[in-house]
């Protein structure tokens, strides 16, 4: 059995109060990943092309105020 299914079996056996907190905790923990990922893409310059397309929008009178 892999270390997988070992945990989907454990979460499975979790009662309300207990699958509550490790949702939020597996949320809080998903989100955190998210944020670093975030940060190394901006700092490799892997979204530098969303930044220039935006500002190639704005020359081009293409950006409305919200």
């Amino acid at each position: 059995m892999s270390t997988l299914d070992e945990i989907k079996e454990a979460v499975a056996r979790l009662d309300g109060e207990q699958f509550s907190r490790f949702r939020q905790w597996f949320n809080e923990r998903d989100a955190d990943a998210w944020e670093q990922e975030m940060r190394e893409d901006i700092q490799a310059g892997k979204l530098d092309f969303l930044a220039e397309e935006g500002l190639l929008d704005f020359q081009a009178g293409k950006v409305h105020k919200l």
